[in-house]
Formats: C-alpha cells, structure tokens, sequence
C-alpha cells in the first residue's frame, strides 16, 4: 500500500528523480480514499504565485489564477492538484507545507518532453512559513 509519508521521504531524497516523485504520487491519487481526505480550496494561495514563478518564468508565461484544482490535506500538511499557466500549459503538483517542498511536473498532450521542478519555499526571501487557512 502506497502511502503519503513514503511520498514525503521519496521528495526529499536527493538520489531520487522529480520523475520518480510525480509518477508516485500520479499512482498515490488513484486512491479514492486519498482524495477524499483532502478539502478542495476555492483559492489558489498567495504564496503559490511565488512559489511556481520559476515554472513560469522557464516558460515565459505566468501562473493563471483562474483556472486551477488544488485541494488541501491538512493531515499531512499536503496541497496537490493542477493549475494552468498562461500559454495553457498544464502543471500537475503537490508541495508538502510541513519540509516546504514538493515537485511540479509539466507536459502537453501528445508530446514526448515533460519538466519537472522542485519547489521549495525555503530561502525565500520573504521568509515566512506560508500555510493554507
């Protein structure tokens, strides 16, 4: 049984790929119970803008606000889902609030190449711990 805390440890590994991350926890959301622990927000947080600016910013696009699913699992400090940037580009995500990391992966259908990001709030220059209310 796959679980969340595995998910956690295999995101901080540094031996481990971003591809390893995402196709975990791509298999984790098959789950039904998985998503239905989780609260979908209604808000993509403030500090998310920040936080995937250098996805956006590799793709000389911006975070699209308006169109997103994120939902919140506040027992293990977890946020996942997609949003889309600008240039209709898909990024699939989860970010663990506790270890302040997580990794983002993008793609577009019918094409070979994928990118993955880790995103992290640490060193962030406002330097505050962001959680979701």
């Amino acid at each position: 049984m796959q679980t969340v805390n595995e998910l956690k440890k295999l995101t901080l590994d540094k031996r481990a790929t971003f591809s390893d991350g995402l196709s975990y926890y791509l298999s984790l959301v098959k789950n039904p119970q998985f998503l239905a622990d989780g609260e979908r927000l209604s808000h993509v947080p403030e500090f998310f803008e920040a936080l995937l600016q250098p996805v956006a910013t590799f793709f000389k696009s911006r975070i699209n606000v308006n169109s997103f699913f994120l939902v919140h699992v506040k027992k293990y400090h977890l946020i996942h889902g997609t949003l889309k940037l600008s240039n209709h580009l898909l990024v699939t995500l989860y970010y663990f609030e506790d270890v302040q990391s997580g990794i983002a992966g993008t793609g577009r259908l019918g094409e070979d190449e994928n990118h993955f990001f880790r995103i992290t709030w640490k060193n962030n220059p406002l330097q505050a711990s962001p959680a979701v209310k």
